[in-house]
């Protein structure tokens, strides 16, 4: 989902970025090309298929420019096959108190109003018995599944 407010970082390389804007019907321009390498702020709600765009400094500052209209579905495929995950844009903090916990969080393409509400967004699925029947499912925390692999076995094997 895309929303305004949602930073969009196009990075990564241009082959991969004109291969997904033409396989969603898009046309591969000098615009597109340009913007390339930059993060962008989506200004305003995404509306009748489409979402402008805002180019953000270094600094993560708006600059003065026209916004640029992307229809969403080549945005989505450019977001996907731009994404960089061992790359954080200049603009983003690194941790550096608990208080971030609690601001709004932006993974994956998403907004979260903080890292607890990402945390129910990703495990709620685990717990809704459409999804993965209580008799058939065991959820295992990380951490006993990897400091108590041998009881994790012992009990599931009960």
């Amino acid at each position: 989902i895309i929303e305004a407010g949602d930073v969009v970082c196009l990075r990564g390389c241009p082959e991969a970025a004109r291969a997904a804007v033409l396989g969603a019907g898009g046309e591969w321009t000098d615009e597109c090309r340009r913007r390339l390498g930059m993060a962008h702020l989506v200004s305003g709600a995404p509306e009748m298929g489409a979402a402008s765009l805002l180019p953000l400094s270094s600094a993560g500052q708006v600059e003065a420019s026209e916004p640029w209209r992307v229809p969403l579905h080549v945005l989505r495929k450019l977001s996907d096959a731009t994404y960089a995950p061992e790359r954080r844009p200049e603009f983003c903090e690194a941790p550096h108190e608990a208080a971030q916990l609690f601001a709004p969080v932006l993974f994956d393409g998403a907004r979260y109003a903080d890292a607890v509400a990402l945390w129910e967004a990703t495990t709620t699925s685990y717990f809704d018995a459409e999804i993965f029947p209580s008799e058939q499912t065991v959820v295992v925390r990380c951490e006993d599944f990897l400091f108590s692999f041998e009881e994790v076995m012992d009990e599931l094997a009960r």
